[in-house]
């Protein structure tokens, strides 16, 4: 859909940004039997700087079903390291010492990656997309009383 398109279309959630969110929610949304459309103003792949995923984002992403794909084109991260401002030093921070941890590492990420596989895989999920299409102001159609 673009700019000079008139067609009408209806759903049950519009959410506004193809970004890990909003893919994400629209997902969700979708497995639930929601009908959904999910515009982005960019065409993916679009430029983002990389993300640094935490163990904690591995269990979404598996039940995603998109795990396998972000291992592939993720670099294996097994902690961070903590440096100071002020020059006093480093500390490293293995995954596998947290608390209770499910995951003992995480990925590093392209972002322009990740968002595409995400917002393809809310495509697979029955999500109606269209990228290309800035939003620039809303209607709401009048709410009728409920009795």
């Amino acid at each position: 859909m673009n700019g000079s398109d008139t067609a009408s279309h209806v759903c049950d959630v519009l959410v506004i940004g193809g970004g890990p969110a909003g893919s994400t929610a629209a997902t969700l949304l979708a497995r639930q039997g929601v009908s959904v459309i999910l515009l982005e103003k960019d065409p993916h792949r679009r430029f983002h700087i990389g993300e640094s995923l935490l163990p904690c984002n591995l269990p979404l992403l598996r039940d995603l079903g998109v795990l396998d794909k972000v291992r592939e084109i993720g670099v294996f991260k097994p902690g961070a390291e903590f440096v100071s401002d002020r020059g006093e030093g480093r500390l490293a921070f293995p995954f596998r010492y947290a608390i209770s941890p499910k995951d003992t590492h995480a990925y590093q990420v392209r972002r322009s990656e990740f968002d595409e596989i995400l917002f393809r895989n809310a495509q697979s999920h029955g999500v109606k997309t269209f990228e290309g299409l800035r939003v620039t102001r809303h209607v709401l159609p009048p709410v009728s009383p409920r009795r």
